[in-house]
C-alpha cells in the first residue's frame, strides 16, 4: 500500500469534490458528487542536524558555505543567481595557500634540511590556511556524534601524511579538496541554473494598462483581479487572464511541452508563462500572481524534491554505513600489510597507502549525482508538461505493472454533445432537463443545458453521487439521471437506447419524460498511449461509471486489455485498493476529481487537468498539464532515462575508486592523484546527470518559424 494520500476538495456549505459522476455515468466532474472528502497534504520537512547522512560533520542550519554534497533545498528559480562566484573567503585561502606552498617547496627543494624549520612552517602555514574550515566542521561533527564524515577523512588523511614527512602532500591534498569543493559548487549550482531556466516561466514586471490608455511597468506581484494588462509581441503573459482587446497566437511549450503555437481569440482565456507571438492584445487579470497556473507548476516543481526516492535515500543511508567501514579498512592496510613480510612493504609505505585508500573513498560522487539526477528529471519532464511531484514518483514508474484509466475527459475528450432526444414532448423534456441541469457544474449537465436553453426555474437542487440530479420546478420534483435514480422516485423507464451512448434519462413529477443520448470523441493519442504500454508489457484495464455498450465500444477501438463498465466511486476504489493489497503496482489516470478515491488507493495517481483547473492540479502524484494524456508516455521515457543515468553514476563511481583502490595496493601512490580522481568523478557523475535535460527540450525556434 502506497503512503496516504489525500486528493480532494471541499467547498463552503459541504460541497465536496472527489466523487463519481452524479448522472449515471462515468465523466469529468466538477460539482458536488458525494464522495469522501479527502485534503491534501505533503510533507516538505528537511531537518539536517545531529544524524545527517550526508557525510559532513557540519551543522546544516546557518552554515556559511555550499555543502556541495547535500545542497539539496528546493531549487529556486533566481536569474540573478551567479554561478561562477565563489566565496571570497575560500579564494583568499587557496591563494594564500598555492603562495607558501611554492615557497616551501623552492626552500625544500633548493636549500633542504638545513633550514628544515623553514620550510616547515612554509607548508604549515599552506596547509593551515585551507584546512581551517574541514578542522572546524569536523570538531563541529564531533559534536554532534557524527565522527565518520567526509571532513573527518581528509583531516585523517592530511595530517597522516604530515605525520609521515609527506608535508607536500598533506598540502596538496586539503588544497586540492578545497579547490574541488569550490568547482563541485559551481558546477551544481550551473546545473541547478540550467534545470531553473528551463522553468522560467514568470514575467516579473508586467505593463499595467490606465483608463486613459496610458500604461506603467509595475512587479508582476501586484497585480489585482480585474486590472488589464498590455502584453507586448515576443513578451511573456504576466498572470492567467482573459483577453478583453485584440487577438494572437502564444507559445505555450513551457507549461506544456506543445510546440505548435495555440491561437486565442477575444473574450479566451490565457495563461500566465506563455507567450505572445503575433500582435499586441489587452488582457483583464483573473487571478493573482500567486494562483497563476505558472506560480502552481513552479512551486510544485520546487518542492519535489522533498519526496525524495528510495534510491536517493539509500544512496544517503549507504554513505553514512560506508565512511567508517572505509576508515577500518584503512586502518587494516596501514597497520597488515607491514606484518606480511612476504610482501616486504615499510609502515611508511603501508600508512600512505592507508592514506590514499582514505582519500579515494569520499562518496560525493554519489551523494550529489542522485538527487541532481531525480531534479534534472523533474525539470525535464515539467518541460514536456508533466509535473511530478517528487523523485519518488519518478523512480516509481519504472514499476507500474497496470494503468488504470477514467473514460471521460481522459481517454476521451471530454467534449459532449447531444445526438438524441427521445421524448413524446421534445419541448417539455428540453424545458425540465435544462432548468435541472442548469444548477450543476457537471461537464454533461453543461452539454444538456446548453443544449435545451430552459427558461423554467428550478430549485432545492441536489446532486446524489453516481447516480444524477433532483429538483424543484413549480414545486413539483424533477429527475435527471440514471435510469436506478429516475426508478427510486417512481417512475417507469421505457429504454429504447440503440448504440453505444452515455444516457440521461429525465422524469417530472413521477411521470417519465424520456431521456437524451449524449457522444463524447476519443483522444486520438488515447489509442498510441495504450499501444504503447501494452509493448512494455504493461497491462490496461478501464474503468468507467458509463454503461456497458459505450465501455465495450471505446475498450475495443482502442485495445484495451480489460473494460469495467458501471461503476460507481466506491468501486473503483474497491478494485484499485484491491489490486494493490495484491501487491500489484497500479497507476490510476484520471481527472483528479471525480476519481478522487481511486486515485488516493492507488500506487501512482495521475491527473489529466485542463490547465487551470486548480484542484485536479494538487491532487494527484503527477498531473499531465492541457489535458494531453499522450504526455504519459513522455513520463514513462524520461523515468527511464534518469534511471539510466543514475546507474551509470553509481557503476561509476564506485568503479573508479575501486580500481584506484586496488592499483594503490600495488604501487606507491600519491594522495593529491586521488584527490584529483575524486573530483573528476564527481565532475563527470554531475554533468551526466544533466543529460535528463535534454528529453525535456523542444524545437521553440521551430515553433516561431511556423508563426506569420
Amino acid at each position: 500500500m502506497k503512503e496516504e494520500k489525500n486528493n480532494g476538495h471541499i467547498e463552503e456549505g459541504g460541497h465536496i469534490h472527489g466523487g463519481n459522476c452524479s448522472h449515471g455515468c462515468e465523466h469529468t466532474q466538477h460539482g458536488n458528487h458525494g464522495c469522501d472528502s479527502h485534503s491534501h497534504e505533503h510533507s516538505h520537512a528537511h531537518s539536517h542536524g545531529e544524524g545527517c547522512s550526508c557525510g559532513h560533520g557540519h551543522a546544516h542550519e546557518g552554515h556559511g558555505h555550499l555543502c556541495a554534497c547535500c545542497d539539496d533545498t528546493p531549487i529556486s528559480i533566481d536569474k540573478k543567481q551567479k554561478v561562477w562566484q565563489i566565496d571570497i573567503r575560500d579564494l583568499v585561502c587557496i591563494l594564500v595557500s598555492a603562495a607558501f606552498l611554492i615557497a616551501a617547496l623552492i626552500v625544500d627543494k633548493i636549500v633542504g634540511e638545513k633550514l628544515f624549520w623553514l620550510y616547515f612552517a612554509l607548508y604549515l602555514i599552506a596547509y593551515a590556511a585551507v584546512a581551517w574550515k574541514s578542522m572546524a566542521e569536523g570538531f563541529e561533527g564531533l559534536l554532534h556524534k557524527d565522527v565518520f564524515n567526509e571532513n573527518t577523512l581528509m583531516n585523517v588523511a592530511s595530517i597522516g601524511a604530515f605525520c609521515i614527512g609527506e608535508f607536500e602532500e598533506g598540502v596538496l591534498v586539503m588544497l586540492l579538496y578545497t579547490i574541488g569543493e569550490a568547482v563541485q559548487g559551481i558546477s551544481v549550482r550551473k546545473s541547478k541554473k540550467s534545470i531553473g531556466e528551463l522553468l522560467d516561466i514568470k514575467s516579473e514586471h508586467s505593463n499595467l494598462l490606465h483608463e486613459d490608455g496610458s500604461s506603467l511597468v509595475v512587479e508582476t506581484s501586484s497585480l489585482k483581479i480585474g486590472d488589464k494588462v498590455l502584453v507586448k509581441v515576443g513578451e511573456k503573459v504576466p498572470v492567467d487572464g482573459t483577453l478583453v482587446e485584440g487577438e494572437s497566437t502564444f507559445d505555450y511549450s513551457k507549461l506544456t511541452g506543445e510546440s505548435l503555437p495555440v491561437s486565442k481569440m477575444l473574450g479566451e482565456e490565457v495563461f500566465g508563462g506563455t507567450i505572445n507571438l503575433h500582435s499586441t492584445v489587452v488582457l483583464r487579470v483573473d487571478k493573482e500572481e500567486k494562483d497563476t497556473t505558472s506560480s502552481k507548476i513552479l512551486k510544485l516543481v520546487e518542492e519535489s524534491q522533498q519526496n525524495k526516492p528510495k534510491t536517493e535515500k539509500f544512496v544517503r543511508k549507504f554513505a553514512k554505513i560506508y565512511t567508517p567501514i572505509v576508515f577500518a579498512l584503512a586502518l587494516a592496510i596501514a597497520v597488515v600489510l607491514p606484518l606480511v613480510k612476504a610482501w616486504d612493504i615499510s609502515w611508511t609505505d603501508s600508512i600512505r597507502k592507508g592514506l590514499v585508500f582514505l582519500v579515494i573513498s569520499c562518496p560525493c560522487a554519489l551523494v550529489i549525482s542522485t538527487p541532481l539526477s531525480y531534479f534534472s528529471g523533474i525539470g525535464a519532464a515539467s518541460r514536456k508538461g508533466v509535473l511530478v511531484k517528487g523523485g519518488n514518483y519518478l523512480e516509481m514508474l519504472g514499476k507500474i505493472e497496470e494503468v488504470c484509466f477514467d473514460k471521460t475527459g481522459t481517454l476521451t475528450e471530454g467534449k459532449l454533445q447531444v445526438v438524441t432526444v427521445y421524448s413524446t414532448d421534445e419541448e417539455k423534456i428540453k424545458d425540465i432537463a435544462g432548468a435541472c441541469e442548469s444548477l450543476s457544474n457537471h461537464p454533461i449537465a453543461n452539454c444538456i443545458a446548453q443544449y435545451c436553453q430552459s427558461k423554467a426555474e428550478a430549485r432545492n437542487a441536489r446532486e446524489i453521487a453516481g447516480k444524477g440530479v433532483v429538483c424543484d420546478i413549480d414545486g413539483k420534483i424533477a429527475v435527471c439521471g440514471s435510469r436506478k435514480l429516475l426508478e427510486e422516485y417512481g417512475a417507469d423507464v421505457i429504454d429504447k437506447v440503440e448504440g453505444a451512448y452515455t444516457v440521461v434519462y429525465v422524469a417530472y413529477d413521477g411521470e417519465y419524460l424520456g431521456y437524451f443520448c449524449i457522444a463524447d470523441k476519443v483522444r486520438e493519442s488515447s489509442k498510441n498511449v495504450i499501444e504503447w504500454l501494452k509493448s512494455r508489457g504493461i497491462a490496461t484495464t478501464m474503468l468507467t461509471g458509463d454503461n456497458a455498450a459505450v465501455a465495450e465500444q471505446v475498450g475495443a477501438s482502442l485495445g484495451i486489455d480489460n473494460c469495467k463498465a458501471s461503476m460507481m466511486p466506491q468501486e473503483k476504489c474497491d478494485y484499485v485498493r484491491s489490486k494493490v493489497e495484491e501487491g500489484r503496482r497500479i497507476m490510476f489516470v484520471g481527472d483528479g476529481l471525480n476519481d478522487a478515491p481511486a486515485i488516493k488507493n492507488a500506487t501512482l495517481g495521475v491527473c489529466v487537468s485542463g490547465m487551470g483547473n486548480d484542484a485536479s492540479v494538487e491532487a494527484s502524484d503527477m498531473v499531465l498539464i492541457g489535458g494531453n494524456i499522450d504526455r504519459l508516455t513522455d513520463a514513462f521515457k524520461i523515468a527511464k532515462k534518469t534511471r539510466r543515468i543514475i546507474a551509470q553514476n553509481i557503476g561509476l563511481a564506485l568503479g573508479v575508486k575501486l580500481a584506484i583502490m586496488i592499483v594503490c595496493m600495488f604501487v606507491n601512490p600519491w594522495m593529491w592523484l586521488a584527490i584529483v580522481a575524486d573530483v573528476g568523478v564527481t565532475l563527470v557523475a554531475i554533468f551526466n546527470s544533466m543529460r535528463a535535460l535534454r528529453s525535456g527540450r523542444t524545437k521553440n525556434n521551430a515553433t516561431r518559424s511556423n508563426v506569420g
